[in-house]
């Protein structure tokens, strides 16, 4: 019997393998073929989008040739404007908004020095390029990823735009330190969409900045202004003159300042008014709110040898073996701002302040005008120099602080240091018998007067300064009452 013999032919085989290598000769080149016909898209989308934008710009600028940026007509009066907004938002390779570069041409082809000038029947040119970038990487390579695209467009200027009646434009802007821009205000709140005016305090001075256009076709002259913030025009101080005459698409600037504020008001609003010959007046307002000048923390630390005073931010003692310097420390607070000062809170380097009568608590705010004093005693023991620091502070102002610094030192030898015969370290005052007492108890063999008779009488002053070095043998004076 014959056998046919047949060859066994696997289901994945050299078949499915030619048909991976096709794929991968032909996927490259079609995926070239799709970002091509994207790119082609994309440039004949650029390329009628500036087309469209510079006949835009021509085609209003012949209406309106005087007004070829933002500067000359405010948007959406203006060339620059219509020929972005054609355009649907276009942008360069660096991100920004296309600019087109206008010009009004006179006749045999001669560009006018100014958009002004243009007469009815010259020729207004607007001209717009853009970087167009390719995303197709052998065309982009090839054509180093960049196309110029230019388009320009013209159209016969008119005579029925000019406006041979003239016109004038102001602005009243307020400096804004914050933003540190002149602003018109009020201003729109970003958060909430709302007018918002800008504050200040009283004490503040505010700066204010006056704009006047000629917005017009024609010079005006005769312009005066009125500023209700200031007696006269211009305003004293300030370095600007009076208007007196604008030419066409001339302007007139000038800054001043208002201040010291003196009261707080809500809503202060200062007028502008602006006349030339037989226009109508143009008016704007500039409005800000006053308010009360914030809290102001001033601190005062200082020291001296008695009670009453007199008090130093230094001051220099001795000690002996026999007398230790006793001081007295003078701390105030004083609340020089318009506001209250909350979350009032006071720290001194003596540690925890005393709390008797000379020494109040601090409270948890201080009103405006209002003072914080407190008197405490401290008896230095050895020779060093003391640093002590006051330090006051609230939710609404600075940290504020000062220093006082007493200075101990010792005496040579053969000398003693004066005790302090007005008062005793609780600052009470001292009979004439208990300094007389002190005074030998120091160690001094001079004379004491008065010696007798105003035994119960209150010492008030003496001869020699208290913690002063000085021989055994000094005397010594003490007033009395």
């Amino acid at each position: 019997m014959w056998r046919r013999l047949h060859r066994h032919t696997p289901p994945f085989g050299r078949s499915r393998g030619q048909s991976l290598v096709e794929l991968a000769l032909i996927l490259p080149i079609f995926l070239i073929l799709i970002a091509g016909a994207v790119d082609l898209g994309r440039l004949f989308y650029a390329y009628i989008a500036i087309v469209n934008a510079s006949k835009e710009g021509a085609l209003f600028g012949a209406t309106t040739p005087q007004c070829g940026t933002q500067a000359d007509c405010g948007d959406p009066m203006n060339v620059v404007w219509h020929v972005r907004t054609e355009a649907g938002g276009l942008k360069d390779a660096a991100g920004r908004t296309l600019t087109p570069t206008i010009a009004c041409l006179g006749p045999g082809g001669a560009a006018r020095g100014a958009l002004t000038s243009c007469q009815d029947g010259d020729t207004y040119r607007v001209g717009l390029s853009f970087d167009f970038r390719l995303i197709t990487p052998i065309l982009g390579s090839i054509l180093e990823h960049k196309l110029v695209l230019h388009s320009e467009a013209d159209a016969t200027v008119l005579n029925q735009p000019f406006d041979p009646i003239p016109g004038v434009s102001v602005t009243k802007e307020v400096w804004d330190p914050d933003k540190d821009a002149w602003v018109r205000t009020p201003t729109v709140d970003p958060k909430t969409g709302l007018p918002s005016n800008l504050e200040f305090h009283v004490g503040d001075t505010v700066k204010y900045r006056v704009t006047v256009r000629n917005s017009g076709g024609t010079s005006v002259s005769a312009i005066s202004v009125v500023d209700d913030g200031v007696a006269r025009w211009p305003p004293p101080g300030a370095s600007c003159t009076n208007v007196g005459s604008l030419g066409v698409g001339a302007r007139y600037r000038c800054e001043y300042r208002i201040g010291p504020l003196t009261k707080a008001e809500k809503d202060r609003r200062n007028t502008l008014t602006v006349t030339a010959g037989t226009l109508s007046p143009v008016v704007d307002v500039a409005v800000i709110d006053v308010l009360a000048s914030p809290p102001r923390l001033e601190v005062s630390k200082s020291v001296g040898v008695y009670r009453a005073g007199p008090f130093t931010s230094e001051l220099k003692v001795h000690s002996g073996a026999k007398v230790k310097p006793t001081v007295w420390y003078r701390l105030r607070v004083i609340n020089t701002g318009g506001s209250r000062a909350t979350g009032f809170t006071i720290r001194d380097s003596a540690g925890r302040l005393p709390t008797d009568a000379d020494c109040p608590a601090p409270g948890s705010s201080l009103d405006p005008g209002h003072s914080w004093v407190c008197f405490y005693p401290d008896t230095l023991d050895r020779a060093d120099t003391y640093r002590n620091t006051l330090t006051a502070d609230s939710k609404e102002t600075n940290q504020a602080r000062d220093e006082a610094d007493v200075e101990v030192d010792t005496c040579r030898s053969s000398e003693l240091v004066v005790p302090n015969l007005v008062e005793d370290p609780s600052g009470d005052p001292r009979s004439v018998a208990e300094a007389r007492t002190l005074w030998a108890g120091a160690g001094f063999s001079g004379p004491f007067n008065p010696a007798s008779g105003f035994d119960s009488k209150d010492v008030t002053s003496q001869s020699r300064d208290p913690f002063e070095c000085k021989s055994a043998t000094t005397s010594v004076t003490v007033g009395h009452r």
